[in-house]
């Protein structure tokens, strides 16, 4: 069995669809925790749980009844055995006494699990995703009455990631349409961008980015994150994206008046106060970029040495004033590449925002592409907010 369980744990299609289900999103966007607290009413079992086992891990992503000693057996037992079992087999699994079962007997030191009915959680193409189960401390003989409220319960789990998952690809379109096909060439080197969402609809963020080629022979980057989540931020977005490119089409302007102006815009444009915004701009001969952010993460600039740049910040867009003082010039002779971000590259829910530039520098000097750099900065198991990503690299 273990084997059979290594290679079901591995199924890169079966990661993929627990990625984009939202079963493991940071928080509860399914509500699961509903789910589970159901699952103990009707069974009358003290704990019931909702697990998942992706290619690396296992997880419990929703419980009702765990208390301190539960939490430990959850982990050290259930997520990785039992409910491990489920998803392999696809099958149900009822186990009234752990110790008299030859499969899971060496489990039972690790007390105070000693009954577990698991049943598995399907996708809409079949695909087990993850198990809900109820255990107890004592032996108990659960009945196929337990199965079968258990899986009703477990279709309305299916029901509800369908459903999220629709949204979700629904919002998604949306977004991507507010987002340029490709970027202007960019003067001695080239443009790189990617925006990658968090994998549930109620989450996605106003990340956004686009790329404009000026009058007078320069390419402006805009990249930008909308405060707030889902429909709202994300028409928010296209609204702000919309309005830098009308600023930047009607005459060569700076980086900071160009945020001025944006600001100015943000009290009438529903939803976007409170933005974060940067805008640099490229010389038509490649010598030069000037930037200003808005309440933005600084760019990292790889050259000899590879430096957080940090310098002035303003306020984000429709909080404060934006003048001249917060743009800043740099020279691009010496630079190999340079990196412009949204907040969600820092994983700030994972770690400070300081360590979230160090890490970016360090796998920004290590040449690493785009994806890679965003993998590594923020793990898809971890995502909690949208990324956007803009490189210049020198060279063609």
């Amino acid at each position: 069995m273990k084997s059979d369980r290594e290679g079901r744990s591995r199924d890169p299609h079966r990661a993929e669809a627990i990625r984009r289900s939202g079963l493991v999103a940071v928080g509860d966007p399914l509500q699961l925790e509903l789910l589970t607290d159901i699952a103990v009413t009707v069974t009358g079992a003290p704990v019931a749980m909702i697990s998942v086992v992706d290619d690396s891990h296992a997880y419990v992503v929703a419980s009702t009844g765990l208390d301190s000693d539960w939490a430990i057996a959850r982990t050290a037992t259930l997520s990785h055995s039992t409910c491990a079992s489920v998803i392999a087999s696809g099958e149900p699994l009822v186990l009234d006494s752990m110790a008299r079962d030859p499969r899971f007997g060496e489990l039972t030191d690790q007390r105070p699990v000693e009954s577990y009915c698991g049943v598995p959680i399907r996708g809409s193409q079949g695909q087990v995703m993850g198990s809900l189960c109820v255990v107890d401390s004592s032996d108990r003989e659960w009945g196929p009455e337990t199965i079968r409220l258990l899986k009703r319960i477990a279709e309305i789990v299916t029901n509800a990631v369908d459903t999220s998952i629709a949204f979700t690809n629904e919002l998604l379109d949306l977004q991507r349409r507010s987002l340029p096909p490709s970027l202007p060439p960019a003067p001695n080197g080239s443009f790189e961008a990617r925006y990658r969402p968090v994998p549930f609809g109620d989450a996605i963020g106003g990340d956004f980015y686009d790329g404009v080629a000026c009058v007078d022979g320069s390419i402006a980057i805009v990249i930008g994150d909308v405060a707030g989540r889902g429909l709202g931020s994300t028409q928010a977005a296209a609204q702000l994206r919309a309005a830098a490119r009308a600023i930047l089409a009607q005459r060569p302007m700076g980086p900071t008046d160009v945020l001025a102006q944006l600001g100015v815009l943000t009290r009438s444009l529903s939803g976007c106060t409170n933005a974060a915004v940067l805008v640099a701009t490229f010389s038509a001969d490649g010598e030069t970029v000037r930037w200003a952010r808005a309440g933005a993460p600084p760019p990292i600039v790889v050259g000899a040495d590879t430096v957080v740049a940090e310098g002035p910040v303003a306020p984000p867009l429709g909080v404060g004033t934006i003048d001249e003082s917060f743009e800043v010039t740099t020279e691009l002779a010496d630079v190999h590449r340079l990196i412009l971000f949204t907040d969600g590259l820092l994983n700030a829910q994972q770690e400070s925002i300081d360590a979230g530039l160090r890490r970016i520098a360090e796998r920004a000097a290590e040449n690493a592409t785009v994806d890679r750099l965003i993998d590594d900065c923020v793990p898809h198991q971890g995502q909690s907010d949208d990324v956007a990503v803009v490189t210049w690299q020198r060279g063609w």
